[in-house]
């Protein structure tokens, strides 16, 4: 199963491609097969051969008895108990399995119901998220999961459940919280000049603006972490211009520029999808916080993207259908995160 799993993707994404570019694309059993097939696949993940499996069966083991390291405690209480129900039901593997089962049907299920082209829709979360989050950030994936129904619901109007998910997805993963001056602040006014926030943060970014550099410590474990490795020196580097982030920007826009949407559910919508993409390039110099900020608003991307594709033609289809696929290999043979960092766990 090792040596064959990752292809086992490529093939999923040529079939659901295929049946994209053939069939009804919005046809609900189709895409219902297309989920379950994807559920299938989560299902047989080898444990360990994604970088952070470890990790969390050791969160696991030390929230059980009490040993969190100290950027752990206090927080996060809504995964680890999840965690600790799917342990005591399917063994601490079978827990790990069972948290990316959990949160990529929530995913699918919100997918499928805001997308017109449903199929297009999935095939871009699974270029963008299964691989980068659902199978390899637990906390995050739980986390964004519940954003997916902020999204839903904030849609409907039903801004009780909303807030409720919002709450729920603070407490799978406490970078939750950073999203509240998105869903506050972003609004028609931003919105109207919209080109000048593009230009805006990459200036902010170019100038390293941001403040936390000036910092040694907050007195928060988990922010010092980040602010300790910043004024150390971070090895890491972000590429500014990788496929993913570029063509993203190109189609939040182009899909922008194409459609009558109006509103202001729609307004906020493109964004947070398009501050999704442009926190790598204002925070470039601090890549922990570029991408803690690019996790959590990726959800408001994906459902962009969703409720966005309404009349294109086929050939715009076909070069998302590409861009998609092009990330999706980036991720499994370019720059693999299957088996980049893991261990298979006996």
């Amino acid at each position: 199963m090792i040596d064959i799993y990752p292809h086992l993707y490529t093939l999923y994404f040529f079939i659901v491609t295929f049946l994209a570019l053939t069939t009804r694309d919005n046809s609900k059993y189709i895409y219902a097969g297309c989920s379950l097939i994807l559920l299938l696949l989560i299902a047989l993940k080898p444990v360990g051969a994604y970088p952070d499996d470890r990790n969390y069966l050791d969160l696991l083991l030390f929230f059980r008895s009490d040993q969190l390291a100290e950027e752990n405690t206090g927080r996060d209480y809504l995964y680890f108990y999840l965690a600790h129900i799917f342990s005591v039901m399917f063994g601490d593997k079978g827990a790990i399995i069972s948290i990316s089962l959990f949160t990529v049907t929530i995913k699918c299920w919100v997918i499928g119901k805001m997308s017109k082209y449903s199929l297009t829709a999935l095939l871009t979360y699974v270029a963008f998220c299964v691989q980068l989050t659902d199978l390899t950030a637990l906390r995050t994936s739980l986390s964004t999961s519940f954003l997916f129904l902020v999204i839903y619901f904030s849609s409907q109007k039903k801004y009780f459940k909303t807030f409720l998910h919002y709450i729920l997805s603070c407490l799978s993963h406490i970078q939750g919280v950073i999203l509240l001056p998105f869903l506050i602040f972003l609004n028609s006014i931003f919105y109207k000049y919209r080109y000048i926030l593009f230009v805006s943060l990459f200036v902010f970014g170019a100038l390293k603006l941001f403040p936390f550099g000036d910092f040694q410590s907050t007195g928060y474990a988990p922010l010092d972490l980040y602010l300790i490795a910043l004024n150390n020196g971070l090895q890491e580097e972000i590429n500014l211009f990788r496929l993913s982030t570029l063509s993203s920007l190109l189609l939040i826009f182009w899909l922008d520029y194409s459609n009558s949407l109006e509103g202001v559910f729609y307004k906020r919508l493109f964004l947070t999808a398009l501050m999704s993409q442009l926190s790598i390039f204002a925070f470039y110099w601090f890549p922990v916080l570029a991408g803690r900020f690019a996790d959590i608003l990726l959800p408001f991307m994906i459902i962009y993207f969703s409720i966005c594709l309404r009349k294109i033609t086929l050939y715009q289809k076909i070069a998302i259908l590409f861009v998609s696929f092009m990330i999706n290999l980036n991720y499994l043979y370019v720059n693999p995160l299957f088996l980049r960092d893991g261990m298979l766990l006996k």
